[in-house]
C-alpha cells in the first residue's frame, strides 16, 4: 500500500492524476466554461488527492478525515455562489471515479498475488470511499452554510457594498467582506 501511495505522490504521477481528474471535471459546463472557477476546482482536486495520500502515509491503518482545506472549501463556496450547487457533487463523483481507476492501475502493478491484490483493493476502496463520504458530508455542510449566507444578507446591502468598493469609498475591507460574505483578498476580474 505504502509503495503505491509513494508512487502516486511522485510528481509526474500526481500531475497525470490531477490532469485526468481535471479533464473529467471540466466536462461540466459550469466548470469548464469559467476559467476562474476551473482553476479553483483544479486546486481542490489536487488538494483532495494529496490529502488522502499523505494521510495514508502518516497513519496507514487510520481512516482519512474529510478534506476541509482552504482550496477544497473555496471550490464549494465559489460553485454555490455562482448557482452551481449540483456541480459540487457531480465534480466530486467524477473526480473520485478517475482517482479510483488510476489507483487500481497502481495496485495491479504492485502485486500479481491474487490474495494480496484483493486485500489491497478492499482496504483501498474502503479508505477512498469513506474519505469521499466524509468529505461529501463536509461539503454538504459548506453548501448549506453558503446558501444561508447568501440568503440572510439583503440584496440591497450587497449592492451598496459593491458600489462602495467600485467607487473606492472608505469602507474597511473586513466590513465589506462581512457584508458580502466574500474574501476580497484575492485577484478579481
Amino acid at each position: 500500500m505504502l509503495d503505491g501511495i509513494r508512487r502516486a505522490l511522485e510528481p509526474a504521477t500526481l500531475q497525470q492524476w490531477v490532469e485526468d481528474i481535471d479533464r473529467v471535471v471540466s466536462q461540466d459546463p459550469a466548470i469548464g466554461e469559467d476559467p476562474v472557477l476551473r482553476a479553483i476546482v483544479w486546486r481542490a482536486n489536487r488538494s483532495h488527492l494529496v490529502h488522502w495520500a499523505q494521510a495514508i502515509l502518516a497513519d496507514p491503518g487510520a481512516p482519512v478525515c474529510a478534506n476541509t482545506s482552504p482550496d477544497a472549501l473555496a471550490a464549494v463556496r465559489d460553485l454555490v455562489r455562482r448557482g452551481h450547487d449540483d456541480s459540487v457533487s457531480q465534480a466530486w463523483s467524477a473526480g473520485q471515479a478517475v482517482a479510483w481507476r488510476n489507483w487500481m492501475q497502481i495496485a495491479f502493478e504492485l502485486t500479481a498475488d491474487h490474495h494480496e491484490l484483493a486485500t489491497l483493493l478492499d482496504y483501498s476502496a474502503r479508505s477512498i470511499f469513506e474519505f469521499g463520504h466524509l468529505t461529501s458530508l463536509a461539503t454538504v455542510a459548506e453548501v448549506r452554510k453558503e446558501r444561508e449566507l447568501l440568503t440572510e444578507r439583503t440584496h440591497a446591502e450587497r449592492l451598496e457594498t459593491v458600489a462602495l468598493l467600485i467607487d473606492a469609498a472608505p469602507i474597511a475591507r473586513e466590513r465589506a467582506e462581512t457584508r458580502l460574505g466574500y474574501d476580497l483578498n484575492r485577484h478579481h476580474l
